[in-house]
């Protein structure tokens, strides 16, 4: 899956790629901010920008078969909270 999905994010939207024993990208622009780890087959996308997060979903989408399970709440058994009051 790795070998799939690293050209598109990479080469066709613009993603970095950090390297580390798993798989995490990041993109950035302007002031936003997208990180986009993965484990096998599974992805959790995390941004500063609802708008952004929705055009790359969109764009990911074109490349993959997506699911949106909804707000995360635990990630690897860490506690993820959401503050929709800060900017």
């Amino acid at each position: 899956m790795a070998d799939q999905v690293a050209p598109i994010l990479v080469e066709e939207l613009r993603f970095c790629m950090i390297y580390s024993p798993g798989l995490i990208f990041v993109y950035c622009k302007g002031n936003d901010l997208v990180l986009l780890p993965f484990h096998i087959n599974n992805s959790t996308s995390s941004s500063s920008s609802h708008e952004l997060n929705k055009t790359l979903v969109a764009q990911l989408s074109q490349f993959f078969k997506l699911h949106n399970l909804g707000p995360i709440e635990f990630l690897l058994g860490i506690a993820v909270k959401q503050d929709l009051v800060a900017s």
